[in-house]
């Protein structure tokens, strides 16, 4: 059980150096929808980032980790291309929602 929603919690999606978390709503609605659509758990490698770690990490500048709009993950058993089809099936992943925010 999750703190933030149903499948997901505040530690998954900080910032792993800090703990600061800044995540947009419809991020986590996104990660909701392809859990339900993948039948199996959303594995978060990295959510939020803030300034100091995304320059650590190599992240881009104005990286979508930094505004809370992006999470790397992995979905257990599921190949990169079922993960690809999945994704481009969660309005919330689709649009350019996050190019007006």
């Amino acid at each position: 059980m999750g703190d933030l929603s149903a499948h997901f919690s505040r530690s998954e999606l900080q910032c792993r150096c800090c703990g600061r978390l800044q995540i947009n709503s419809r991020l986590l609605d996104g990660l909701e929808r392809l859990r339900d659509l993948a039948g199996t758990p959303v594995v978060v490698h990295a959510g939020y980032r803030c300034e100091r770690h995304n320059q650590e990490v190599g992240g881009v500048p104005q990286s979508e980790h930094v505004r809370g709009l992006a999470a790397d993950v992995a979905l257990p058993g599921v190949s990169l291309q079922r993960m690809y089809e999945l994704a481009l099936a969660v309005p919330e992943f689709c649009g350019g929602w996050n190019r007006s925010l």
